[in-house]
């Protein structure tokens, strides 16, 4: 049996930040299943110089700047987003 570690962000509120602007990024869907609101899930990086994961990323992450809530954004289509779409678009054409 595999030991899974879940993160909670309790911890996180108790310090007093504000869940509404909190995003967890991680490769592993069981470690949010307390908080999957703030959950944006990744691809795991397997070592190819080719993966774009990150950069895509990195693109929908500034979309969300002016969002008041993470929480009540669907997360899970990102990489279909058009941040992420014209991420790709300008690395090719670079």
């Amino acid at each position: 049996m595999e030991t899974v570690y879940v993160k909670d962000l309790k911890r996180v509120k108790r310090l007093g930040y504000s869940l509404e602007r909190i995003l967890f990024i991680d490769d592993t869907p069981d470690k949010m299943a307390r908080s999957f609101g703030n959950a944006v899930y990744v691809q795991p990086f397997e070592g190819d110089e080719e993966d774009e994961e990150l950069p895509r990323l990195l693109a929908y992450l500034h979309s969300l700047a002016n969002e008041a809530d993470f929480r009540k954004l669907e997360k899970r289509g990102w990489r279909s987003q058009k941040s992420a779409q014209r991420y790709s678009v300008t690395r090719q054409s670079t």
